[in-house]
């Protein structure tokens, strides 16, 4: 997904070199003689010890706590114990994790965001490090992985900030050096409630499975919580209508984020999926992608034709049932039709809604012109009919078809109205009455296709 997203790693799995990098291996499962060394060194201090307690105990003795409301945290039963014991049970094969043994006093947090938050030893738990099948819990693997990494600030979510003080005795007890901390607001559902996997999708493949583009992505992530300061509004998103001005701000490079950063334009309050948000930057991304297809945009050739390959492929994707005819237009037709429905796309997905520029409608939408009498339809028709006929393949193009319908309109002007006829021939040559301009269909579809799905429609009236 990283590559996907065009994030280029630092170090690590991946990455051609040595072990992944200077710190490698990368891999925990591959470090686990590292947690086990330092996991010795806090026993030996008297910082962490064995616990053989089962999960039957655990359990009644969280329920008695709860019984008598008190917090539920552990109560060192295996603290008492003395080396001669756990060597014994450790060679009598008992199953046994080790826990950090929290000592009494306080620990302040000085959080990047929160500013300094204090903690009573007293309810923190004595929190496992080794699990009983040797692999390390999160609380011990990032403090040791962040040391021997050079890790200068840890980031991330505010629901670790009440489990940074256990990193913190862990960082006292080692003697390692602590690093800066910041933790973030959450990101909450629309509904305003915390992500979880039960509320819809919010995994990135679902993202890119939805037809989202990486930068559209990227945008909005980096928006959840954070304002860019110093950015002006596009001269486009200043003139769109509608609610969305609020976050009409320019599509920012990755370099870009990377320069106007900074902590102190993170917002303190959790950030809310507005997928209208996501959906607004898409359409920003695939517009400004297909403009390149304009004749004046002045872009090499390869890069266009690299363009038109990516959006065939896109278009394979979204109608598999016309991949041979996708796959056998010409770069000129597809060309043709990214431009004329550039600025209707919020998501390569929706290119499912032209499937009538590769194949004639199965269907149509009968009822759209309920309120134009029959006889009507058919006399606009067989009139429309005629002059497309009369009209030379060189000159049946996208401007003069529009210019015909317009001056058959006024010559008509009395018996029938503009959207009536634009209304019906979209309706002939696509099966719905809105979308794509008439003329930008013909000019795709081209005068015998335009011909035959006019007739084929004339004679389901």
């Amino acid at each position: 997904m990283l590559k996907w997203l065009r994030i280029e790693w630092d170090e690590g799995p991946g990455k051609d070199v040595e072990n992944g990098g200077p710190f490698g291996p990368y891999v925990q499962s591959q470090r686990l003689d590292l947690y086990k060394k330092y996991a010795k060194q806090l026993i030996e201090n008297g910082d962490a010890y064995h616990c053989f307690c089962t999960d039957d105990r655990l359990k009644q003795m969280r329920e008695e706590q709860m019984k008598a409301g008190k917090k539920t945290l552990y109560d060192r039963h295996c603290h008492k114990l003395t080396e001669t014991e756990v060597y014994t049970r450790i060679r009598a094969g008992e199953k046994h994790v080790i826990r950090l043994f929290v000592p009494k006093g306080t620990t302040e947090v000085n959080d990047k965001l929160h500013g300094t938050v204090k903690f009573n030893h007293q309810e923190i738990d004595d929190q496992v490090l080794i699990k009983s099948d040797g692999h390390p819990t999160y609380h011990l693997a990032n403090v040791v992985d962040d040391h021997l990494m050079e890790i200068s600030h840890v980031i991330r979510g505010e629901e670790w900030l009440t489990s940074t003080p256990k990193h913190l005795i862990l960082y006292k007890a080692l003697d390692f050096a602590p690093p800066l901390y910041a933790h973030l607001p959450l990101i909450l559902n629309p509904a305003g409630k915390k992500l979880s996997k039960r509320e819809g999708s919010i995994s990135i493949q679902s993202f890119k499975d939805q037809g989202i583009a990486p930068e559209a992505l990227l945008n909005f992530v980096a928006q959840l919580g954070w304002n860019p300061s110093g950015e002006e509004e596009s001269a486009e998103a200043t003139e769109k209508k509608g609610p969305v001005p609020k976050y009409s701000k320019n599509l920012l490079t990755l370099e870009k984020m990377a320069e106007l950063f900074d902590m102190e334009n993170i917002s303190e309050s959790n950030g809310k999926m507005d997928l209208k948000k996501l959906y607004f930057f898409n359409e920003q991304v695939i517009s400004k992608e297909l403009s390149i297809l304009s004749p004046t945009s002045g872009i090499e050739q390869a890069d266009v034709k690299e363009l038109i390959s990516k959006y065939r492929s896109q278009f394979v994707q979204a109608l598999p049932e016309c991949k041979e005819e996708i796959e056998s237009s010409g770069d000129r037709k597809i060309s043709k039709i990214l431009l004329a429905v550039r600025g209707r796309l919020k998501s390569f997905n929706d290119l499912k809604g032209f499937k009538f520029f590769f194949a004639a409608p199965d269907s149509f939408d009968l009822q759209a012109l309920e309120k134009m009498d029959l006889q009507k339809k058919k006399n606009v028709a067989k009139d429309i009919l005629e002059l497309w006929k009369e009209t030379p393949f060189a000159d049946f193009n996208g401007t003069n078809i529009h210019k015909m319908l317009s001056e058959y309109i006024f010559a008509k002007k009395d018996s029938v109205k503009n959207e009536e006829v634009f209304h019906l021939v979209r309706l002939a040559l696509t099966g719905k009455t809105s979308g794509v301009s008439v003329g930008d269909i013909c000019d795709v579809i081209g005068k015998k296709e335009a011909v035959s799905r006019l007739e084929i429609w004339m004679n389901k009236l």
